[in-house]
């Protein structure tokens, strides 16, 4: 039994992790992990790599309880995020985006297995069936083009190999933390075809209450599956296929209010109807703060999104020269991005919650969002001059389109 500090309080956590069959033979003591990183698009040993990278293997994940990309500001100078937050404030070295909706692209980019996460609002994906995970200083728009002034996250998903193997993770602990993971994989066609397939399920209570509603924020609640096929029809072409489905249905971030200026403008309005002033509410949340708890909005305010992935990746060597393809579509629905950065009950600043309602209420549905993302990437490897330059060529497009932004952020 490990203790954990998670949140506010010590979090007990149970490990358990049977093997459905034994598969690996006894470890060589204090053999160290081998990190490989794509930092320059080519697979590369992390200690050959001439590039500014912070790269964690799938042992160093486990051990530093890195289950989100927003775990990670814990481990990597220089990165840092939103404590707490729904939204990715992802920013390396002080570089990133400002504001996290669909109007603004991100300042880091985030990648996995070559596929581009397009916005910062639904960037902090869940460590779920990942090999590796490697954090680049930007700017790094040399090799993975725009959005990345900040730098570059690259995750790495474990490929189904050649022999069965399987897993059970479960960890318990405080808040009714409940998180199961279920991974079975191996060939499905001797020397030619694999697979894989993993179920992963996060739950767990909110960590701060409303003052007034005893609605409880922070919570966890996510379900996710992840197939992924391997082909090698010649020992020269492999091909990887992997499909997502994810599903969040949470509360929205819990948001105190920080009495930095009482004399400011903002600080002396009021809300029809309520004589108490916004620097008399401000305080009142800030002094909450210490009980764990809050004073948001009073309607229920969630964070929603069902994301559709699927990557196709073909990686063919074709006599000194190797070719790769990656295609990419993600389709999310059912998004709702409710944030109250007032942190009153009783003001709507910057609340997305507040402006659903205005649309439903004039007959346009405000909670219909939907986005569509398609890319497609070609690399071409090789070397010159007996091998003293390695070159790499591509080519990269995408086409986006976003339907009924409540914020009015549609575009094509």
């Amino acid at each position: 039994m490990n203790l954990q500090k998670r949140r506010a309080g010590l979090t007990r956590i149970i490990a358990v992790t049977p093997l459905l069959a034994t598969l690996v033979a006894p470890a060589q003591a204090q053999v160290l992990e081998e990190v490989v990183v794509v930092a320059r698009k080519r697979v590369e040993n992390l200690q050959d790599t001439p590039v500014a990278v912070t790269a964690f293997g799938a042992d160093s994940m486990r051990e530093a309880q890195i289950n989100n990309l927003a775990d990670l500001s814990r481990q990597v100078p220089g990165l840092s995020n939103t404590d707490g937050a729904k939204f990715s404030g992802l920013t390396i070295r002080g570089v990133g985006a400002r504001v996290n909706q669909a109007k603004v692209d991100p300042g880091v980019g985030v990648y996995v297995d070559g596929l581009f996460i397009p916005r910062g609002d639904t960037q902090l994906v869940d460590v779920v069936d990942m090999e590796s995970i490697q954090v680049l200083r930007g700017p790094q728009g040399t090799l993975f083009g725009k959005n990345t002034a900040g730098g570059a996250i690259l995750m790495s998903s474990q490929k189904p190999g050649e022999e069965f193997e399987g897993h059970i993770d479960v960890k318990l602990g405080d808040y009714d933390q409940q998180d199961l993971s279920l991974r079975v994989g191996g060939p499905l066609i001797e020397g030619k075809l694999y697979g894989a397939l993993t179920y992963d399920t996060r739950n767990s209570d909110g960590y701060m209450e409303d003052y007034f509603t005893g609605r409880e924020y922070g919570d966890i609640d996510r379900q996710a599956v992840v197939g992924q096929l391997r082909y090698t029809p010649t020992d020269d072409l492999t091909i990887d296929f992997i499909a997502l489905w994810g599903e969040q249905n949470e509360r929205a971030a819990p948001r105190n209010c920080l009495q930095a200026n009482p004399d400011a403008r903002l600080q002396s309005l009021q809300s029809p109807g309520v004589e108490t002033p916004y620097d008399d509410l401000c305080q009142f949340s800030e002094d909450l703060a210490k009980d764990e708890k809050v004073i948001m909005d009073q309607r229920p305010m969630d964070y929603d999104v069902t994301n559709n992935l699927a990557g196709l990746t073909l990686d063919w060597a074709v006599g000194d020269f190797e070719l790769k393809s990656i295609t990419g579509y993600l389709y999310q629905e059912d998004l709702k991005r409710d944030s109250d950065q007032d942190a009153s009950p009783y003001f709507s600043i910057g609340n997305f919650s507040a402006t659903s309602r205005h649309l439903n209420g004039n007959g346009f549905k405000g909670d219909d969002e939907e986005r569509h993302f398609i890319s497609q990437e070609f690399n071409l490897f090789g070397s010159a001059f007996d091998d003293k330059l390695d070159y790499t060529l591509g080519i990269y497009g995408s086409d986006e389109k976003i339907e009924d932004n409540p914020g009015g952020n549609s575009l094509t």
